[in-house]
């Protein structure tokens, strides 16, 4: 739930600052036909013809420069010089979904989850699971199968059409 705040806070910070250009549909996840938010939600706007921001400049600095290569994450990475990024799992409607014991539970979707001793995690120290199912987006952080008894420090759900 703190997640959520953070991203309702977010949007509220960015919508005011940005103002949409025409909203442009995302293509679905491979394996998936979901759309990633609605046509017009705000993180569908072209923001290419926005001016730039005052500190950018300064905000590129603090990143590294502008040749510095960041990373948004997604999908596993096949450079094994560069082993970051978090794998993905794609389960159809048919998929069972278990209970998940939380650390933060307070913090957390109860669930269930559509995981298993098969889904992909993440292999950083995070161990963070994404599954995609029925246009939901499933994320556990600091997963473990645990032998049937999954574990986790927090899990979020969110419904991808909202």
């Amino acid at each position: 739930m703190a997640r959520l705040r953070m991203v309702a806070l977010l949007a509220a910070v960015l919508v005011p600052a940005v103002s949409p250009g025409s909203p442009a549909a995302a293509a679905p996840p491979p394996g998936s036909s979901c759309p990633l938010f609605p046509k017009n939600n705000v993180w569908h706007s072209d923001v290419r013809s926005l001016p730039k921001h005052p500190r950018s400049d300064a905000w590129i600095r603090a990143m590294g420069g502008p040749n510095q290569l960041l990373h948004p994450d997604f999908g596993p990475s096949d450079d094994p010089a560069e082993p970051y990024g978090i794998p993905f799992n794609v389960e159809g409607p048919a998929h069972a979904k278990v209970s998940v014991s939380f650390q933060y539970t307070e913090e957390s979707d109860p669930g269930p989850y559509p995981v298993d001793d098969s889904s992909w995690v993440e292999n950083g120290s995070d161990r963070h699971v994404l599954v995609l199912q029925d246009c939901r987006l499933y994320e556990l952080f600091d997963f473990d199968w645990n032998g049937g008894n999954p574990t986790a420090g927090s899990g979020a759900i969110w419904d991808l059409r909202s």
